[in-house]
């Protein structure tokens, strides 16, 4: 389910941050980027964290995921919001 951005009216979701619990607020729609790795390292989506060890002499591997951007690096108004206290 999405809300909207209060300033620009941007569709965007709202999540827990699994280190902290903190809020997050996300751009709703989702981008495919690739994370490099070796084919032992995993990615971990729970936790956002891609884990293992790569061997030096392993190739590398490219994996397409999808990833969701902060919506203050997008949001035409957060300088209005940068250092504000709630």
């Amino acid at each position: 389910m999405s809300d909207h951005c209060r300033s620009c009216g941007a569709e965007v979701v709202f999540v827990r941050s699994a280190k902290s619990g903190k809020r997050m607020i996300l751009d709703a729609k989702a981008e495919k980027r690739v994370v490099l790795g070796s084919a032992i390292t995993t990615l971990e989506p729970d936790d956002g964290i891609v884990v293992g060890a790569q061997h030096p002499d392993a190739a590398l591997i490219a994996r397409v995921v999808r990833t969701y951007v902060d919506h203050h690096a997008t949001c035409s108004a957060a300088a209005e919001w940068k250092g504000r206290r709630r």
